[in-house]
């Protein structure tokens, strides 16, 4: 059978029933299921579709070599009898690594298929994922949270001041608390790398799951023992409402010690992992 191609020739076997190969080499046809084995288990994990490709000098050259490997494994698997010459498995292999090369570096480049976690007052889990594109939903709900979070914070306020009969120690310590809890904003946005996929909902959800950890430790600092020595002893309220708040202040202050050591490990692993 002959086929019209400068890079095809009829398989035959040589005299003697001698092979073309040695018995130790992979034959022509393992070496090319092998590519063609690798090519596509690559292009299934970077989802590689030629149909989606810019128009660019390197992707246009990576788009033909694809379209000659189909051509070439299309007439090898339609003509059992046939094999590529030796010119034409050298073009064969190198429009191969081409397209191998191209997709290796894409999976490399390429941003993990997985989507981003719904955290409510883990700051560090919610900086570890700065690389995956925030979800919508993720970023209305703490839109929603943000507003809510500060109307609370100023009714357990005012409600302090209140009981206390308007005490002038409390309302410096709830005010210094609240600086104290607003001032920390620009330092964790300054925590955030240049290369966040999402920039503004991760900030918008930074800044909804740090005021929900701070209402958290206000509930076990303050509202917690409060509401104990309420049930106990109702005229020790007043000083408990100071001492809480004094604590809950220098929490807040301190708030960043706990908060780097975690965030330094996990950079320090990143850069371990890059070298």
């Amino acid at each position: 059978m002959e086929i019209k191609d400068e890079n095809i020739e009829s398989s035959e076997h040589t005299q003697d029933g001698e092979s073309p190969m040695s018995s130790k080499e992979p034959s022509q046809l393992e070496l090319i299921t092998r590519w063609r084995t690798a090519l596509s288990c690559l292009m299934n994990d970077v989802k590689f579709n030629t149909r989606v490709l810019r128009q660019n000098e390197r992707l246009i050259s990576v788009r033909e070599c694809i379209d000659y490997l189909d051509k070439k494994n299309t007439l090898l698997d339609e003509n059992d009898d046939v094999q590529l010459s030796e010119t034409g498995l050298s073009v064969y292999k190198s429009k191969h690594m081409e397209v191998f090369s191209y997709l290796s570096n894409l999976s490399k480049c390429a941003i993990p298929l997985i989507s981003s976690k719904l955290y409510f007052v883990n700051i560090v889990e919610h900086f570890k994922q700065q690389k995956i594109p925030s979800q919508w939903r993720h970023f209305l709900i703490h839109f929603l949270l943000i507003p809510l979070a500060c109307i609370v914070f100023f009714w357990l306020g005012s409600l302090a001041v209140k009981q206390t009969q308007n005490n002038m120690v409390v309302n410096i310590l709830f005010f210094l608390c609240l600086t104290s809890q607003f001032s920390v904003i620009p330092g964790l946005f300054q925590k955030i790398k240049k290369d966040v996929a999402t920039p503004f909902k991760f900030k918008v959800s930074l800044l909804a799951i740090h005021l929900l950890n701070s209402l958290q430790k206000l509930f076990w600092i303050c509202l917690f023992p409060i509401y104990l020595v309420n049930k106990i002893q109702p005229y020790w309220v007043d000083d408990v409402i100071i001492i809480s708040l004094i604590i809950y202040y220098f929490v807040l202050c301190s708030g960043a010690l706990f908060f780097e050591p975690e965030l330094s490990k996990d950079s320090s692993k990143e850069g371990i992992k890059n070298v």
